[in-house]
């Protein structure tokens, strides 16, 4: 007799989630790779922001100084209008970014939702095939909430914590390459606090999912309970039991 393999209750690894979601995924190629270019978009242009500010602080403030390895321009163009360039540089930079950030997580929205519907149709499609003893089993409720609720967390996780985490790691890799660039040994004194915060991310990080698998559980015995006590309100009138 063939003995059963041990069932893995734990949460699923990253790999079995790509493996899983990936076909779906491909097929929404085009709108996830121009939506990733719009990300790369809004972080290239969040880098650039705070050079306009640079040149200003650097050739136009310092007034009496040594005009040695001033640009050109400097001496050309009076300091009222670099100024004024310098401003609407900022302005244009920032506009940009805002388009990129907007075309960005419409185009994650769009895909997540196209991507979760099939992710849904093929829960319900896995509920429908499962065995009588697992339905006497489970709690209409809870399998309710898993099919509408958890689903669609799915998205909320991508498209406003994942994606944000993305563009947030490429920003601080690119500000310390350009730290280190300019400076060396500033950007060390302030890169030297990093591992503290990852430190403390991580030690919250276990702390907020083990809340988060626990909140769920109550949901889903919430959900459970709701839904039969609405269920068996005709009865409950129907026979006088209030």
């Amino acid at each position: 007799m063939a003995r059963s393999r041990p069932r893995d209750d734990g949460p699923p690894g990253l790999g079995r989630m790509l493996r899983r979601f990936w076909p779906l995924v491909w097929r929404e190629r085009t709108l996830v790779g121009g939506s990733f270019a719009a990300l790369l978009a809004e972080v290239g242009l969040r880098l650039l922001e705070p050079w306009p500010l640079k040149f200003v602080f650097d050739y136009i403030l310092p007034v009496g100084s040594a005009t040695s390895g001033m640009l050109p321009i400097v001496g050309i163009v009076d300091s009222t209008t670099l100024l004024t360039l310098a401003a609407l540089a900022v302005v244009a930079l920032i506009g940009l970014r805002a388009l990129a950030a907007y075309l960005s997580t419409i185009g994650f929205s769009l895909a997540g939702n196209r991507v979760l519907t099939e992710v849904r149709s093929d829960v319900y499609r896995h509920l429908q095939s499962l065995s009588l003893s697992f339905h006497h089993r489970a709690r209409q409720g809870d399998l309710t909430l898993r099919v509408i609720s958890d689903v669609g967390l799915l998205k909320d996780v991508v498209v406003t914590a994942f994606l944000p985490l993305v563009a947030n790691v490429l920003i601080l890799v690119g500000m310390l390459a350009m730290m280190f660039l300019i400076d060396w040994r500033l950007a060390l004194i302030a890169a030297a606090i990093v591992p503290a915060f990852w430190l403390s991310t991580a030690t919250l990080g276990h702390r907020i999912r083990a809340a988060s698998r626990e909140q769920r559980a109550r949901e889903g015995a919430l959900a459970s309970t709701a839904a039969e006590s609405v269920g068996a309100i005709k009865v409950v009138q129907a026979l006088s039991l209030e």
